[in-house]
C-alpha cells in the first residue's frame, strides 16, 4: 500500500561528471553515498550526504517523525582517487548503519 503522505526533500545536485553513477542508501534512509567514477578526468570520487532537518536556525539529523524542512548536507570532503584513471568509486558500498563506506579504485595499478 502506498504511503498516505509523501515528503519532497531537497534534490542533491552534483557538480562533477558521472555524479550519481552509483547510489547507496543507509537502512534508515538518512545517509546516502553517491559515486562519480569519471570525475576529475577519471580520478573519481565519492560524496556522502546526510538528511538533516532545518527548523529555524537549528539543524539536526532528520527523523521521519520530525516536522520541518528536510535537506541533504554533505559530510566532509569528497573521497578522491589518487591519479587519472583510478576511477575511484566505480565500486562502493555503504554499511547499513551509514557509518562505514568502502570505495574501490579499479584503475589503480597498485591493487
Amino acid at each position: 500500500e502506498p504511503p498516505s503522505q509523501l515528503t519532497l526533500i531537497t534534490e542533491i545536485v552534483g557538480t562533477v561528471d558521472t555524479f550519481d553513477f552509483g547510489v547507496d542508501l543507509s537502512e534508515s534512509g538518512t545517509r546516502v553515498e553517491i559515486s562519480a567514477p569519471k570525475a576529475q578526468n577519471g580520478v573519481g570520487q565519492v560524496e556522502v550526504f546526510e538528511k538533516v532537518l532545518r527548523a529555524g536556525n537549528a539543524t539536526h539529523t532528520s527523523d521521519a517523525s520530525d516536522d520541518g524542512i528536510e535537506e541533504w548536507k554533505r559530510l566532509g570532503e569528497p573521497i578522491m582517487g589518487d591519479t587519472i584513471g583510478d576511477d575511484a568509486s566505480f565500486g562502493m558500498d555503504l554499511s547499513s548503519d551509514g557509518e562505514v563506506i568502502a570505495v574501490g579504485y579499479p584503475g589503480n595499478g597498485n591493487g
